[in-house]
């Protein structure tokens, strides 16, 4: 299997540096460390506008990183036109990277750790954005970016799904007390049985080397086999050498 080297950042991306007017924005484009979830949740909507006549834009594809605290793991994929705080980092794709494989990049476990390690302040640290584009990740062709991005985003459609799923099943489980579980003797709470179920909807998956081997497969619309499970973003640079050496292999057939 041939090696994947690696490149920095700068090479996929930039910052983007354009502005936009506040009076343009309302509650659900301006975005702000505030209204970022932790843990790759996305967004919410925003408390309220800044009060200043212009501020950061960014447009549809870009990927917004939260530079404060970088250990909470807020980013967001933008799907509309809007503004931002300064606090937060527009990263823009060049023409030889795919935008949702860059989102997908920066999305791993990894990149957070490497921004928390190489930032800057202790009570309230913030990621160096020279060190940040220092960031090392794999450098995959155009075509098998887009096979991977589309293959990752078929994963995250069922996980969205599942969350939905799960967030309606009916609980006979008090929200305020505990029940015995019949079959193990044990006392349980609401939150540790609906986890308990939960993880059955999804599949796991194990690592031996370089190489990705499913417990269970299905395929995604790009043909690519590969396994769902709940926390993808937690090993995505692994997923992604794994799905490149998968396409690799298939277009050596």
């Amino acid at each position: 299997m041939a090696m994947i080297s690696n490149v920095h950042l700068s090479a996929l991306c930039d910052y983007a540096d354009g502005r936009i007017g506040v009076s343009d924005l309302d509650t659900h484009s301006y975005i702000s460390t505030e209204n970022m979830l932790p843990n790759k949740e996305g967004i919410c909507q925003s408390s309220g506008l800044p009060v200043i006549a212009q501020t950061q834009a960014y447009q549809p594809n870009d990927v917004l990183v939260s530079n404060i605290r970088p250990y909470f793991r807020k980013i967001w994929f933008a799907d509309r036109i809007g503004g931002c705080s300064n606090d937060v980092l527009v990263m823009r794709a060049k023409q030889n990277c795919y935008p949702r494989f860059l989102y997908y990049i920066l999305s791993d476990d990894k990149f957070f750790d490497y921004s928390t390690a190489t930032g800057k302040g202790t009570k309230m640290p913030r990621g160096d954005k020279n060190a940040i584009m220092c960031y090392t990740v794999p450098d995959i062709p155009f075509e098998d970016q887009k096979k991977i991005a589309n293959t990752l985003s078929a994963l995250d459609d069922r996980i969205t799904e599942n969350k939905k799923i799960n967030h309606h099943l009916p609980s006979p489980i008090s929200a305020t007390d505990s029940s015995p579980d019949i079959r193990r003797g044990k006392r349980v709470s609401r939150n540790s049985a609906r986890r308990r179920h939960s993880m059955r909807l999804f599949t796991t998956c194990s690592y031996r080397g370089a190489r990705m081997v499913p417990k269970r497969q299905y395929s995604s619309a790009s043909g690519i086999r590969t396994s769902a499970f709940s926390n993808a973003s937690r090993f995505m640079c692994p997923i992604v050498v794994a799905l490149s050496a998968a396409i690799a292999t298939k277009r050596a057939r």
